[in-house]
């Protein structure tokens, strides 16, 4: 099973959408929030992204507010 893993503000409609969206599907993921933790940031630049909100599915990362990449890689 692939681990996901959310980077949000904690308070953005895109944030909200992914967050709706990924519990509605039932998908277990785990949630960090770089506006409470700002060093996270410096793992998501790692990871090859400033956006947010950032889902990461093992490699595959989808930015934003994007169901359909979102229904790709997690459901």
């Amino acid at each position: 099973m692939s681990k996901k893993v959310t980077f949000y503000d904690g308070g953005c409609a895109d944030c909200q959408h992914v967050a709706a969206f990924l519990s509605a599907n039932g998908i277990d993921y785990e949630r960090k929030n770089v506006k409470a933790h700002p060093k996270l940031l410096d793992e998501l630049k790692q990871r090859g992204t400033q956006a947010l909100p950032a889902v990461i599915v093992d490699t595959k990362i989808v930015t934003g507010w994007n169901e359909a990449e979102l229904k790709k890689v997690t459901v």
